[in-house]
């Protein structure tokens, strides 16, 4: 699966969530320079695991985006957890994560464009200067609850080449945007109602960042 999608790949991503969402364990990122199955270690709880493939190949002739998914299982004492409900801040690694919203979480209709806004600020409590990755500022990644559907957008810098508008490509739509250190703008443009958890991801540092927020959409 990872072999054919490198070798088309402008860009590759692998994800990997475990089937209740809490958290997204892996994510390993490959380009056209890395052609062939890339090795991945995993440490984390034991259960199913849901892994998805998201590509963009840079083919003449071929789709402009596709996933690839499999089931995978890692063994030992399976203990499922609920999903916790919206929290409008979340601390990762010292990095502070603010969502302006309600208490009840964002007003979010399925097959509307929106776009939320957060505020980053770092261990040190000033705001964070984006690092572009990948193309892109930030990222934030959707998965439903149960079905696990996926929807993945960016937040780009203004004049950041293939992170705006791809053809053929919904999702880039609703890029998002940054307009000042700390401050970032996420879209959002989900298929169906549910409970999704999102995931905000950035790098600092050399680090990647992982925030999620449990969002419901109506």
């Amino acid at each position: 699966m990872t072999r054919l999608a490198a070798r088309w790949s402008r860009a590759l991503k692998l994800l990997w969530t475990p089937w209740r969402i809490i958290g997204l364990a892996v994510i390993v990122a490959a380009s056209s320079a890395h052609v062939g199955s890339p090795d991945v270690y995993y440490e984390g709880a034991a259960g199913p695991y849901h892994v998805l493939v998201d590509a963009y190949p840079d083919v003449a002739g071929e789709p402009p985006n596709f996933q690839l998914t499999r089931t995978v299982g890692v063994a030992g004492a399976y203990r499922p957890a609920k999903l916790p409900p919206f929290h409008a801040d979340e601390v990762i690694d010292g990095y502070h994560f603010h969502m302006h919203a309600p208490a009840s979480g964002p007003a979010i209709h399925a097959i509307q464009a929106q776009f939320v806004h957060l505020d980053v600020t770092g261990p040190d409590g000033r705001p964070v200067h984006f690092t572009p990755w990948f193309g892109a500022l930030a990222h934030a990644i959707f998965f439903r609850e149960g079905s696990l559907d996926y929807f993945h957008t960016h937040v780009c810098a203004p004049d950041a080449p293939n992170c705006g508008s791809l053809p053929g490509v919904a999702a880039s739509r609703v890029s998002g945007r940054a307009t000042a250190p700390g401050k970032i703008t996420l879209g959002v443009l989900l298929p169906v109602a549910g409970t999704w958890r999102l995931f905000v991801q950035l790098k600092q540092h050399g680090r990647i960042i992982t925030a999620p927020f449990t969002l419901h959409v109506h």
